[in-house]
């Protein structure tokens, strides 16, 4: 998880930012006073990071119960031409994954739930809210939150997700009766001049992530 507290940048969860304006580096200064450069946050409004597309019919993609899912084609903002969608809880998206990240897409709508998000088998406490009161829209979430992951961050581990419908949103009517999840696609990041890396600080840098998450449940 990490502290937006100046626009664009991502500090770890009990750091803060700090812009020094001779240099015009941002860094993260923890309670010691140690000071680590900030790496860009995910939520930056104009990032988008080129991506390769898994298909809907790919072997490590997979919906359950299968029966659970109902199949439609997608709207225009869609990554893919189909959208999986479902009422039932517990209905889960699950996908292996080689790369240093992940990105998923799904349909915000005045009637969409939440998923949960287990990472690499660790229960998250972020979760992806598709409630949307104004209608139909595209959202973007990737993860581990970092724009542009360190020069040594390795591309090779093997990484899982999955995503599970636990329900309605907290920000629902209500008296709604019904509510649903839609889910796009995924996709994999290709981080500019990524190159050739060391696989361990990949796996480094995703535990890092894990544990920051689970801090940031007591905080």
């Amino acid at each position: 998880m990490c502290v937006t507290s100046i626009s664009g940048f991502c500090c770890p969860v009990g750091t803060i930012c700090f812009n020094n304006g001779l240099d015009k580096v941002v860094e993260c200064i923890d309670a010691l006073g140690t000071a680590a450069a900030a790496l860009p946050s995910a939520t930056s409004v104009n990032f988008l990071p080129s991506t390769s597309a898994v298909p809907g019919n790919d072997v490590n993609l997979t919906f359950g119960p299968e029966n659970a899912w109902n199949i439609t084609t997608g709207i225009n903002c869609t990554a893919s031409n189909t959208v999986h969608s479902t009422t039932i809880k517990n209905a889960t998206v699950s996908f292996n994954y080689t790369g240093s990240g992940i990105l998923i897409n799904t349909i915000m709508s005045p009637l969409g739930g939440v998923f949960s998000v287990t990472f690499d088998g660790i229960l998250l406490m972020d979760t992806i809210d598709t409630f949307n009161a104004g209608g139909d829209l595209c959202f973007h979430r990737q993860y581990p939150p970092f724009e542009d992951p360190p020069t040594d961050l390795g591309s090779t581990n093997e990484h899982s997700i999955t995503l599970v419908y636990i329900g309605p949103s907290d920000q629902a009517p209500k008296n709604s009766s019904l509510t649903m999840v839609q889910f796009d696609s995924f996709e994999i990041p290709q981080f500019a001049g990524s190159g050739a890396r060391g696989v361990g600080s990949d796996a480094l840098l995703i535990s890092i992530f894990i544990i920051l998450a689970q801090i940031h449940a007591f905080v």
